[in-house]
C-alpha cells in the first residue's frame, strides 16, 4: 500500500554546529518491505544543496548551517512512495551556548 510517513520529527529544532541529533517520522511503517531515504537541503523545495543520508528507520546526523529533512518512505512490494513533510533544524548561532566546558576548567565563581 501507499506509506504514510506523516512529518519529520527532530529531536531538537535549534542545534549547535557538529552536535548530533535524530530524526524520525510521525508515523511509523511496519512490515518488511519498506525501505527509507533521508535528505537534507537548504530550502524547504529541496533544490538547494539536496543530499541523501542514510537509509535507517531513524537518522543521526549534524549540521554546520540550518537545513531542512525529510524522509522518502517506499512500501517495494508496491513501488509506491510517499516524502514526509520537512522539517527544519537551525543552527544556533549564539556562540556561547555552544561552547564545551570541561570539568577541569571549571571555576567556582
Amino acid at each position: 500500500g501507499q506509506p504514510a510517513p506523516g512529518n519529520t520529527v527532530a529531536s531538537v529544532s535549534t542545534v549547535c554546529s557538529g552536535v548530533n541529533f535524530t530524526l524520525s517520522l510521525q508515523n511509523s511503517t511496519s512490515g518488511t518491505g519498506v525501505t527509507y531515504q533521508w535528505q537534507s537541503a537548504d530550502d524547504a523545495a529541496f533544490t538547494v544543496n539536496t543530499a541523501n543520508l542514510g537509509t535507517g528507520v531513524t537518522q543521526t546526523t549534524s549540521l554546520t548551517s540550518s537545513k531542512y529533512y525529510r524522509c522518502l518512505v517506499t512500501c517495494t512490494a508496491s513501488g509506491q512512495s510517499q516524502l514526509s513533510n520537512p522539517v527544519l533544524v537551525s543552527l544556533n548561532s549564539n556562540s556561547c551556548q555552544c561552547i564545551t566546558y570541561l570539568p577541569s576548567n571549571a571555576t567556582n565563581a
